[in-house]
């Protein structure tokens, strides 16, 4: 009888109008977001760069920060994220006077010194540029950078770094973790050199791809479950089921519990067609490459990675309709999720924390990946738990409105 209900359930999820809107939505979404392979290639001397790596060293954390503290204040435009949201922040005279005092006491120069540094680089920025036959281009110059007054320490740079934050108002990029997140510094031959081969012998190659694809689909698939499983919720309570269903044998936690493996396994199983692809571009990319190939390093992603966003975006739906009836799973999932990815748009490689959705935007990075990787494993863990748990009270208060307790005009009381 279980497997012929979870049967006739998954089919019940996907005759449905919300479910055909979200297989086009999965798609429209991989075409556009994933639809290009960005082809892994091995670094060789001499290239002109080798891209950027995030700095555990405290004087280019102080460095980057401070520079960025100049761009801000050169244009009157701080962006901040206050309740994890964007906004834009312009200071007026008296708070732009307390960030030209943290500028010269941090730099060790004078508020003119460092607009003359500021406007001779735009000069070279501007007779750098050249003709070429696809248009104006710069040619290289050195970034713009403030240098750090000797005899800084750490502790005070921070201690400063609040002061600018406060005048913003909090949520600045002036904070010491913003700080430490937001410090990149080019890459040498040898530190790509060894990127790439974590990404050969770590990753297989495929494991890159698949982080890459997983924190394109976290997004979705943190809101976009709960739409079936609160459209799952208001069927039954618009066909007035739970009178006749309380007259059945089978049990609360049994019935609940297939509906919602079923309405797991409905909005699971798109993602996993639409994983097929580009799992085999992967792993033929490492056949290339002399990879020892793993094709199943997507489904391990999938699986650890994305399959904790379902559980939970699932069990909200289910757990706030027969909370409060109707449609209020949509609007709760919506509100935590717009704050989740707001938290996490600051920095999109290597942001876990306790979000909803961690983010990884990045092809290979395989020394950060291995850096946040028991904080990720806690997260999913951490979701994984928090949806079991309330599935548990969602069949709790089933239970008690079929036995007909708290119930008034077919809601709960």
């Amino acid at each position: 009888m279980g497997m012929t209900l979870f049967w006739k359930e998954c089919v019940q999820n996907m005759k449905s109008l919300t479910y055909l809107l979200y297989v086009c939505c999965m798609i429209l979404f991989f075409v556009t977001q994933l639809g290009e392979t960005t082809v892994i290639q091995e670094p060789k001397p001499g290239q002109e760069s080798y891209g950027t790596t995030l700095s555990d060293d405290k004087d280019v954390q102080m460095k980057c920060a401070l520079t960025d503290l100049m761009e801000s204040y050169m244009d009157n435009r701080y962006t901040t994220y206050p309740l994890g949201f964007y906004k834009e922040v312009q200071l007026n005279e008296t708070e732009q006077t307390t960030v030209e005092r943290v500028l010269e006491t941090l730099s060790g120069k004078t508020i003119e010194e460092l607009k003359e540094e500021f406007t001779a680089y735009q000069q070279q920025i501007e007779e750098s540029m050249i003709m070429t036959e696809e248009g104006m281009k710069f040619g290289k110059i050195q970034p713009f950078s403030v240098a750090l007054d000797t005899g800084i320490s750490y502790q005070m740079f921070i201690k400063e770094m609040k002061q600018v934050d406060q005048v913003l108002g909090g949520g600045s990029r002036f904070t010491e973790e913003r700080i430490k997140s937001e410090a990149y510094e080019e890459m040498t031959y040898e530190q790509a050199k060894e990127e790439y081969q974590k990404i050969i012998e770590k990753d297989k190659v495929s494991g890159a791809y698949a982080r890459l694809f997983c924190d394109y689909f976290g997004i979705m698939l943190a809101i976009m479950p709960v739409f079936l499983a609160v459209t799952r919720a208001v069927r039954d309570r618009r066909a007035k089921a739970l009178e006749v269903i309380g007259s059945k044998e089978i049990s609360s936690v049994k019935l609940l519990g297939i509906r919602y493996l079923a309405a797991v396994t409905a909005a699971i199983l798109p993602v996993v067609c639409l994983a097929v692809f580009p799992a085999m571009q992967a792993s033929y990319l490492a056949k290339n490459l002399g990879a020892k190939n793993d094709f199943w390093m997507y489904g391990k992603y999938l699986a650890g990675w994305l399959l904790p966003s379902v559980l939970f975006s699932v069990s909200a739906g289910f757990f706030f309709s027969e909370l409060f009836g109707g449609a209020a799973g949509i609007l709760i999932m919506c509100v935590y999720w717009l704050i989740s990815l707001f938290q996490s748009g600051y920095q999109l490689t290597g942001t876990v924390g306790w979000n909803l959705i961690p983010r990884f935007n990045s092809l290979g990075k395989t020394s950060i990946f291995e850096s946040i990787f028991l904080q990720l494993v806690v997260n999913r863990a951490a979701y994984a738990i928090a949806a079991i748990f309330m599935m548990a009270v969602t069949i709790w208060i089933y239970d008690k409105k079929r036995k007909g307790r708290w119930i008034r005009n077919g809601k709960y009381s």
